[in-house]
């Protein structure tokens, strides 16, 4: 079994219009990303809900705070990489996904390199 969680760097950027930040430090934020473009503001719901994969992430490394509208550099876990190797097969360098909390939106980014 592997105990070794796969880790990604990438640039992330908060939506502008969010109200407030989020606070990474200490490694308790965990989002999902979903690969695609970095354009989409809603996500695709069908008869049987969502229809895309959210895949779980940590931030792992990067700045205190994350603030609205500003790009930061940061590591990302894969958090279920264990349970799920293939889904996370299109975390791949060049990537582009967004950032959820639950259905909603809150962010972009794009994967730089994978260890």
């Amino acid at each position: 079994m592997n105990t070794t969680v796969p880790m990604v760097a990438a640039t992330v950027t908060l939506l502008p219009e969010l109200p407030r930040g989020r606070r990474i430090a200490e490694k308790m934020y965990r989002p999902h990303i979903v690969i695609g473009p970095t354009t989409q503001r809603k996500a695709i719901v069908g008869p049987k809900g969502v229809e895309e994969p959210y895949l779980g992430v940590c931030f792992w490394e990067g700045p205190e705070w994350l603030r609205p509208g500003v790009s930061n550099e940061v590591t990302l876990a894969l958090m279920y990489y264990d349970e799920a190797p293939d889904a996370y097969a299109p975390v791949v360098p060049g990537a582009t996904f967004t950032l959820r909390e639950g259905g909603t939106i809150i962010g972009y980014g794009e994967v730089k390199h994978r260890t």
